[in-house]
């Protein structure tokens, strides 16, 4: 799930939903991160993550099972 956080004064956070079939761009209030949201377009239910997956360094995590290795 990708998240971002919004600089705006309502302080949002951004997500795309983990619906596979939706996939849509999701906000929520920041107030919500570790609660359950629902997206507004497919009903689908997740989490909203605690902090931020962005570790704002300009590197992102590995995914598994691609690239790198022999």
């Amino acid at each position: 799930m990708t998240v971002t956080e919004s600089n705006s004064a309502s302080h949002s956070v951004t997500m795309i939903c983990p619906n596979l079939n939706c996939g849509r761009t999701v906000t929520t209030p920041s107030s919500n991160r570790g609660r359950t949201a629902r997206c507004p377009y497919c009903n689908a239910l997740f989490r909203v993550p605690q902090e931020s997956s962005h570790t704002g360094d300009g590197h992102r995590s590995p995914v598994p099972g691609k690239g790198g290795g022999a």
